[in-house]
């Protein structure tokens, strides 16, 4: 018989299996009656026959039985006759059944949930076609080939680089932010304009409508004044709202023309079209009338051609471009295409976390399988005068492991099924405890990818924690095993065999506690950490007057001044100072060189560089060191006045007084006339005279050293636009409205409100999200692992109590004191407790300085670790004592008596 014929017959079997038992035992009842037909035709009476024709032929199910071997279906039958067995006895026993599946469920789970997190952040992040073949160029110090960013393209730079031979295409993406004018007023809104091929190129269908096609046109084409909206833009604005399409919206001018034109909306994205953003809508390149317009490009290589390759190949074009406009590149540079997944990894330090969050999963995976088959050789004990009836009736070993691990896979994939239940909540956790940590486009979502881990992780956990016990149990002791009493004392190899279970978990425990400890101190410390600043009920606010492009230095400085008034005289607003910087650390930072004059001109000095008020140091209550701040009307005059912090005195002055000392801004100066920046009368040169010390501020992120601070006179130099740092009485999200409408009423005709205090935006720090997930996810591990071993602890215990009942009973009745028995149950699991403490102790010292590098340096301190290490054998005892005060008042009459 052919193989596919074979395959054929099995299937047909298994699937039409009552209809095929039929037809087997109708063909063989119609044999039994043609030859009891004969041996009637030769004379014997119809009876005898029958009789003999049944003799001869044998009995339908015997008959049954070997048409099934014959076919190989035989080990099918009794793999499905194990399964309902192991049902049933799952359903007999619901105490040993719920905590074996539950134990599984939660280590599967929390191994399904880091699986679908990787998957959902590395594996599987973008819905855009052919995304292993898109790349972004990114240019980069050769010195510093760590130290990346992005590089941007003029149109006619964008059309000489999409036509590259290397690219198969090539797609323009250019962001905006804009007003969106509303009935209540303006909000800002992130729009993102896309070449004509973005539908050819990326191949993502939208969610409802359409997406942008290249019939709407590009460069500047005829092209229809159409949105499409974003998902997440979508569901703020429109409630999810599936008639939205025709519906218009109006923006900002000076990106879609003059004067503001209403767009009608015509599709929206689905979730995990997130590009550029996630943006709130997108628009055609085509409507984009900005004359400088900034492309981004994307490029899909052509298939065979490597990043390397196309980097070299393009490499040439791309310094020819920063020949034609050198303001968008560095002075030495080099290019390189990376994929776009690359650009998460090389910048995600929760990347590096990966491995040992890995390793925690699969020691919880673990602990959980060695619950299991604690629980299991406690039940196989119990069991064992039922495996000695079926290996006396000629059951053989290799029997006896199948159906026992048969019934470890029900446990396996019952524990499965609820796992990734419990995944898909606890891998949303990291998206929603940290979402600025991952891409975008990540979203959790249980697919066959998942299913199949999932089934895969199962089946190794059935293997893993149900082999050792069926080994053990399919060769019994028949005339043992067969004798009638039960309660006979353990034998120590069992004991022994349950103890060094239990101590490999209480060892695992130790390693997960000690490592959560880290991560929550880390945590905790960060949180502690001194930011310099007052952030509570402070935030800001940017408005841009119509007049904001006025070559009028007077003219500037007063329109800042009237709008500072008009929101200090808000009720509420304690103090307001006009700044062209972000707090400290909620934005990019400005590193250009500088020279104190006096130095070595071959000095390498950069320091941060801040254009504030007199007022910014108030109303952020940063203390003065020593010096003074310039005074409100030195700011007026525009007088080259600067304020530097300590971390700048200690790198730049640290032997020298810097009070009095002159710093040349040479770079800061030539880019301000480059980009034609209002300069005061009283700022001809390029030096600005340092005249205070202040205290140092976290400006350089959360966990990173203070970075050298130059604070400079708002009023000496305009580069960007301004905004306004305000302190208020309560929470200032509660003043939004009200400072949109005064910064209106002032003239700003851009409004951008934060809805955060500075407090809000140091939660929302890269660095503090990255160390509160990673102390939540290490301390969800850390208590599901002690649970799982104080549940296996309890488990040992119970079952050596229940084994060594008549031991107790007889000790009792021969004088032992109740607290001779509950010391004889403690010591022997007091000594597993302890060396599985003390070994998972070594093992963490020993692993502490990779754990200290994967966590980002958190420490790991001996006192930690000893304080660790008390919780768990505290804890763990606690665990023991119910079970063992239960074996101190054993009744030795009652056990005696059942004898």
């Amino acid at each position: 018989m052919s193989t596919f014929a074979t395959l054929r017959c099995w299937w047909r079997a298994i699937a039409h299996r009552s209809r095929v038992s039929r037809e087997v035992e109708q063909e063989f009842r119609f044999h039994i009656d043609v030859y009891a037909n004969d041996l009637v035709r030769q004379g014997m009476p119809p009876a005898e026959a029958e009789r003999k024709a049944r003799i001869d032929l044998g009995q339908p199910d015997v008959q049954g039985e070997k048409y099934r071997t014959a076919i190989g279906l035989r080990a099918w039958d009794e793999v499905w006759a194990d399964l309902r067995y192991g049902i049933r006895g799952l359903l007999r026993n619901p105490s040993f059944a719920t905590v074996a599946i539950v134990s599984l469920a939660l280590s599967i789970g929390m191994a399904t949930a880091m699986f679908s997190l990787v998957h959902a952040v590395l594996l599987d992040v973008y819905p855009y076609a052919d995304s292993d073949r898109t790349v972004n160029p990114i240019v980069f110090d050769p010195a510093h080939p760590n130290d990346w960013d992005w590089f941007v393209l003029n149109r006619a730079q964008f059309r000489t680089y999409r036509s590259s031979p290397m690219f198969e295409d090539v797609l323009g993406q250019a962001n905006f932010t804009v007003q969106l004018q509303q009935d209540d007023g303006e909000s800002q809104a992130l729009m993102v304009a896309l070449t004509a091929n973005a539908a050819p190129f990326l191949k993502v269908k939208p969610l409802i409508g359409r997406g942008l096609q290249p019939s709407d046109g590009d460069y500047g084409d005829p092209a229809p004044n159409i949105a499409v909206l974003g998902y997440r833009f979508w569901l703020k604005q429109f409630g999810g709202d599936a008639s939205v399409l025709g519906r218009k919206l109006t923006f900002s001018t000076g990106i879609l023309g003059q004067k503001a034109q209403p767009v009608t909306i015509v599709g929206v994205m689905p979730e995990r079209f997130t590009l550029g953003g996630p943006p709130d809508f997108y628009i055609p390149m085509s409507q984009v009338t900005f004359p400088d317009v900034r492309i981004i490009p994307f490029a899909k290589l052509k298939r065979g051609v490597t990043p390397q390759q196309a980097s070299t190949a393009v490499d040439p074009m791309v310094h020819e471009f920063a020949r034609q406009d050198s303001r968008m590149y560095p002075k030495v540079f080099e290019t390189r295409l990376q994929p776009l997944i690359k650009g998460f990894t090389d910048r995600s330090k929760f990347v590096r976390s990966l491995p040992i969050l890995f390793l925690a999963v699969a020691m919880l995976l673990l602990i959980g399988c060695a619950n299991c088959s604690i629980l299991l050789l406690a039940r196989g004990t119990a069991r064992t005068h039922e495996f000695a009836l079926r290996a006396a009736i000629g059951a053989s070993p290799f029997r006896l492991v199948r159906q026992l691990l048969v019934e470890c896979l029900v446990i396996s994939l019952l524990g499965s099924c609820l796992g990734v239940i419990l995944s898909y909540f606890l891998a949303r956790l990291p998206l929603q405890l940290a979402d600025n940590l991952f891409p975008t486009e990540s979203v959790m979502r249980v697919d066959v990818s998942v299913l199949a881990f999932s089934v895969v992780v199962a089946t190794a956990a059935g293997m893993l924690f149900g082999l050792w016990p069926a080994l053990r149990f399919s060769r019994p002791q028949i005339a043992q095993a067969l004798q009638k009493s039960s309660r006979r004392t353990a034998t120590r190899s069992g004991q022994a065999s349950l103890r060094r279970l239990i101590g490999g978990q209480i060892t695992l425990t130790f390693i997960l506690l000690a490592i959560a400890g880290a991560a929550v101190t880390g945590f905790i410390r960060l949180t502690r950490t001194p930011l310099g600043y007052e952030p509570t009920n402070t935030t800001y606010a940017v408005g841009i007057s119509p007049q904001a492009d006025t070559k009028n230095w007077a003219d500037r400085v007063a329109r800042n001044l009237h709008m500072r008034d008009a929101v200090a005289a808000i009720p509420g607003v304690i103090s307001v100072s006009t700044t062209e910087d972000f707090p400290p650390g909620t934005a990019d930072d400005r590193f250009p060189p500088f020279q104190i004059v006096g130095d070595p001109a071959n000095q390498a000095t950069t320091a941060r560089q801040s254009r504030v008020d007199a007022d910014y140091f108030s109303v952020l209550q940063i203390p003065l060191v020593s010096g003074r701040i310039w005074t409100e009307e030195e700011g007026r005059l525009g007088l080259p006045l600067a304020v530097v912090n300590q971390a700048f005195v200690r790198k730049y002055s640290p032997n020298r007084s810097i009070l009095g000392r002159t710093i040349r801004l040479t770079e800061i100066v030539q880019e301000a006339v480059t980009y034609g920046a209002l300069r005061s009368p009283a700022f001809t040169g390029d030096e600005v005279q340092v005249v205070g010390v202040t205290a140092d501020v976290v400006n350089g992120g959360l966990g990173r050293p203070v970075l050298p601070n130059i604070y400079i006179n708002i009023d000496t130099l305009f580069l960007g636009s301004p905004a306004l740092l305000l302190r208020t009485q309560g929470d200032p999200s509660q003043y939004t409205a009200t400072l949109r409408h005064t910064l209106h009423e002032a003239g700003a005709k851009y409004i951008y409100v934060s809805t955060y205090s500075l407090e809000e935006m140091v939660k929302r720090d890269e660095t503090w999200r990255r160390e509160r997930l990673t102390a939540v996810l290490f301390g969800i591990f850390a208590v599901a692992a002690l649970a799982l071993a104080l549940v296996g602890l309890y488990s040992v215990v119970a079952y050596l109590v229940a084994q060594r009942t008549q031991e107790f009973g007889i000790r009792i009745a021969l004088g032992a004191t109740r607290g001779n028995i509950l010391w004889l149950v403690l010591r022997g699991n007091i000594r597993v407790i302890i060396s599985g403490t003390a070994i998972g102790l070594i093992l963490s010292l020993l692993v502490r300085r990779e754990s200290e590098r994967w966590l980002e340096g958190t420490p790991q301190t001996p006192a930690l670790m000893f304080g660790a290490a008390a919780l768990l054998v505290l804890v763990a005892i606690v665990a023991c004592l119910s079970p063992a005060a239960r074996a101190a008042m054993t009744q030795p009459n009652d056990v005696l008596h059942a004898e």
